[in-house]
């Protein structure tokens, strides 16, 4: 039911943590991008349900002590977008709630019109507070939910994000409705759960 996307030529970190896996429902039309070897650890996917919902997401992972040439990998990455609409999101290893270290990141979000939006540390350590997994949308109105939970098997948190239907995804189909047993209907749901 589901479809694991993952890059191996793209993933070049050998220390230990890091990497990268996009799973995607095998309903989903799914295309891997085909991002710059500028040895930045990502992986990119065009997920397609319809005309109006189409967008790319990026998923990325930058080690702790990455220079600043990252920087510069990533607008690579970000051009080949083509002014589509972007998810990016991944483990970044910088505190977006110091302004300071955040500062070179916010340059490049501002340059290819993304909104970081996660709010709350999605890393709790005994002596720190940290937000270093972020998300970036290019069209935040787009984002449903967001979900930054603790999971209890990290110092990191599980973070979701849930993005909005197109009210038109409807539209030029013809919808039939027909009386059904009110009863059976809990027993379709219920089947059509346990396939997901």
């Amino acid at each position: 039911m589901y479809q694991i996307t993952i890059s191996l030529e793209e993933t070049v970190h050998t220390a230990k943590g890091g990497g990268i896996l996009v799973y995607v429902k095998n309903t989903i039309s799914c295309t891997q991008m085909n991002l710059p070897k500028n040895n930045l650890e990502c992986v990119g996917v065009t997920l397609s349900q319809s005309p109006e919902m189409s967008f790319n997401l990026i998923v990325l992972y930058r080690p702790p002590n990455e220079k600043d040439s990252f920087f510069n990998k990533l607008k690579e990455v970000l051009k080949v977008c083509n002014k589509k609409e972007v998810l990016l999101m991944g483990d970044f290893n910088l505190n977006w709630l110091d302004k300071t270290r955040r500062k070179k990141l916010k340059n490049v979000a501002t340059q290819f019109h993304l909104t970081q939006v996660i709010e709350n540390p999605t890393r709790l350590t005994q002596s720190s507070k940290t937000l270093i997994y972020l998300i970036f949308a290019s069209k935040s109105d787009h984002i449903n939910k967001i979900y930054n939970l603790i999971a209890g098997i990290s110092d990191h948190n599980l973070t979701l994000v849930s993005r909005k239907l197109p009210k038109s995804r409807y539209r030029n189909q013809n919808i039939h409705t027909k009386k059904t047993n009110s009863t059976f209907i809990p027993k379709k749901i219920n089947s059509a759960l346990t396939t997901i």
